[in-house]
This record gives structure tokens, sequence and C-alpha cells, in this order.
């Protein structure tokens, strides 16, 4: 027994011999500030909100692990306990630039509803345990004047849309990106988010293309389709546009001639007329598709002036495309 307990000791000290040490992460260099934060509403519906902080987490070193996982934010209630959100924020490196989401920065909150419009709330700014020994803590507030004076949804979508377009700018500068890499683009004679700029707040806002459209070079918009009405008025048209002239009165002579309640001779005239240009394309180039189509030509004509129905220039059309698919296949594969 004694054997059996040397050997597991021994095993338990190689094992912890082996684990690799924890490795914490030093506080910021200085203690972190809000260059700017800002409350809107009624973004995506009524009585929402969303909180965009720019803070700055001063590291000259920029730490190994990413911001999301040594940092949180959180919005406090009034009471000062009750916490109403929380972000972990979105490390991006772009260019020569890997901030890892330190130094200058952009966090963000949205609440469907629950805040109370120009009220006191605090914001803090919290270590992980997972990656400070001792977690630093820092307290900050969102006061009346951080609120939007915007009420209705289109003035808040404008004014976040120009906000952070102004951010982008900021982070320009204090990221110092080259012009490849910035956050902002000219675009179609507007200022836009540039590729860079748009993946960085799709990142720190969820949903942001839909909040504030105007900051993006493509504007997403609600489309409204009205389902189309079909009537027969442009064929009632065309059947009543000789009223009164002296083309009525020939029509009319002609269904009396023959007995019908429709111009049997102007059909057959259409007919002929058809037949004849049919015949005298296909003299001159030898290739009957070309006068099935100066035929169709003539039939649209003659539907336009009303000789006959609509109906039977869509059976001719029918008609005319059948063969004319078949003359393509017959080029295509070799066959008909």
């Amino acid at each position: 027994m004694r054997r059996i307990g040397l050997a597991l000791l021994l095993a338990l000290l190689v094992s912890l011999s082996m684990a690799a040490p924890c490795l914490a992460q030093a506080n910021p260099d200085t203690p972190p500030t809000i260059t700017s934060v800002k409350a809107y509403r009624n973004l995506l519906v009524a009585g929402d909100e969303l909180i965009i902080i720019h803070a700055v987490i001063p590291y000259a070193a920029i730490p190994t692990i990413p911001c999301n996982q040594a940092f949180v934010w959180t919005l406090i209630a009034g009471d000062g306990v009750t916490i109403l959100g929380s972000t972990t924020g979105y490390p991006y490196n772009v260019g020569a630039y890997a901030g890892n989401g330190y130094n200058h920065a952009i966090w963000s909150f949205y609440l469907a509803s629950g805040l109370t419009w120009g009220a006191l709330y605090g914001l803090k700014l919290s270590g992980l345990p997972t990656t400070f020994t001792t977690p630093p803590v820092y307290n900050f507030s969102l006061n009346y004047s951080d609120y939007s004076l915007m009420t209705t949804s289109d003035e808040n979508k404008a004014e976040l849309a120009s906000d952070i377009l102004t951010l982008a700018g900021n982070l320009d500068l204090a990221w110092g990106l080259s012009t490849d890499y910035s956050l902002i683009e000219s675009t179609e004679g507007k200022t836009a988010l540039s590729a860079y700029g748009a993946t960085y707040f799709r990142g720190v806002i969820t949903g942001v293309q839909n909040m504030a459209p105007d900051a993006f070079s493509q504007t997403l918009v609600n489309i409204n389709i009205v389902a189309r009405t079909w009537t027969t008025s442009y064929s009632a048209n065309l059947t009543t546009q000789w009223i009164g002239t002296w083309v009525e009165t020939a029509i009319e002579g002609n269904k009396a001639l023959f007995h019908t309640s429709y111009d049997l001779f102007a059909i057959v005239m259409v007919l002929l007329m058809c037949g004849a240009a049919m015949f005298a394309t296909i003299s001159i180039s030898q290739n009957p598709y070309e006068g099935l189509l100066d035929a169709a030509f003539v039939a649209v004509i003659a539907a336009r002036l009303g000789l006959y129905g609509l109906g039977y220039l869509a059976l001719i059309c029918f008609i005319c495309v059948i063969i004319l698919g078949a003359k393509l296949r017959e080029r295509i594969w070799g066959y008909g």
C-alpha cells in the first residue's frame, strides 16, 4: 500500500509541475476614460434604446488577450445595484493597427425597452476575474446631457448615422489608419462607412445598418410593393377606338355582309398581308424565319388597329415562339 501511495503522490507532483502557469493581465497604464457617450431611441421599435460609448482603455503595450475576454461594461439602474445590460465589446485589428479592442474603441448597449429617458444611470467597466488577479473596476455615469434630443425614429436614425461617421473619423485618427484602411470613404457624392468601417460597426452594434442606413454606401429600405390589378381596359379601348368614325361604319358593314359578330373581312385581309410579307421576305432572303418575323410585325400592327382581338395575337406570338425555338435548337444543337 505504501508503494501505491508513493506512486500516486509522485504522479500528482508531476502533473502539477507540468501545469501551465496562470497569466494575469496587467491593469491599464492609467484609468480608462470615456471620450463620449450618447443614447438614442425609437430606432427599430418604438421605445427601444441604444447607448454608444467611445472609451479609451490605455495600454502602451497591447495585451495579447482581446478586450472582450478581459473587460465588460455593465449598465446599472438608478439603485446602483440592478444590472440592466452588459457588453464585452468587439476586438478589431485592421491594416497595421492591432489594438485588440484596447485604447480607443466603441462599445454599445441595445435595449428593447426599460430606460427612463433622461434619467441618471451608472456605467461600470470591470475587469474579468479570468484575466486579472485583482479585477479593476471603473465607474462612470449616463447623464441627462448624454441623451439625444430627437424623438422620432427617422430623426434618431439620421443623428445616429451622422454620429457614427464622426466616430469612424475619430478612430481613423486615433488608430493612425492609412487611406487604404480608412473606416470612411466618399462614394457617389456622400461620405459613408468603408468596407472596413462597416465591418467594425456591425461588430460593435448588432443591427446597425437598420438603425443607421445613411451611414452605409448601400441603404436598406423597406420596399412597398403593391400588387398590380390586371384589367381588360386596354383591349376594350382597342375595340372602341373607331366609334363615330367611317372605320366603324365599314366594320359594321362587313359584319352585316358576312352575317358574323366580328369583322371577318378585316381578319382575312390581315392574313393576306401577313402572307404577302412572309412571301416577299422569303423571296429576297431565302430564309423562312425572317419571313415569319415580318408577318408577326404586320399582325402586331393589325391588332393595335383593332382589326382583330388580342387573344388571336397572343396565339400568333405563341406559334412564333415555338418556331423560333426550333430554329435556335437547330442552330445550337444541330437538329430541328
